[in-house]
């Protein structure tokens, strides 16, 4: 074997051996979600979520973990999908993240399974995405035959708390 085919062969076993990410499924508006496990604090399901006087509309209001008051922001709104209405005792999804030491719950319509996604395997955010899809998602994955968009909490965090300079 060649040297040149010894490196590629070896680059190719780096490759292949390169553990997968587990990344959490989330569903907003029809489209698939993930973020990864090590991003996620709880998954949880709410009934009762306290509104915040003068709150924008990304910010649905908070709620009490475990003695944590978590801000709840609704990812429809923050993608400019049309909210749902939500009723009393109806059931709600929330992954929680920490973002600067604080716990913020990401409100979507269902969460799904775990899976894995190979870092080889990801694509760049298509340019046909909208600007403020483009501007929180890191990647495109396919998986089982559906498009998973890779959801960087960290970035979505960034710009909802980002507030205009003081004049």
């Amino acid at each position: 074997m060649s040297t040149e085919a010894a490196r590629h062969s070896d680059r190719a076993v780096v490759a292949k051996n390169r553990p997968a990410e587990r990344v959490a499924t989330l569903f907003i508006g029809g489209q698939t979600f993930g973020v990864s496990l090590l991003e996620i604090r709880d998954i949880l399901t709410l009934e009762h979520i306290f509104s915040i006087p003068l709150a924008p509309p990304t910010i649905l209001g908070s709620i009490n973990l475990r003695g944590r008051i978590v801000t709840v922001i609704n990812l429809r709104e923050c993608l400019g999908l049309k909210s749902t209405p939500i009723g009393d005792g109806a059931l709600r999804y929330c992954m929680t993240v920490e973002f600067r030491g604080c716990l913020y719950g990401l409100l979507v319509d269902r969460i799904g399974d775990i899976v894995q996604v190979s870092e080889e395997l990801r694509k760049p955010v298509p340019s046909t995405l909208s600007s403020n899809w483009r501007s929180i998602c890191s990647g495109i994955y396919l998986v089982e035959n559906a498009l998973l968009l890779q959801l960087n909490t960290a970035s979505l965090l960034d710009q909802l708390l980002m507030s205009p300079d003081p004049q």
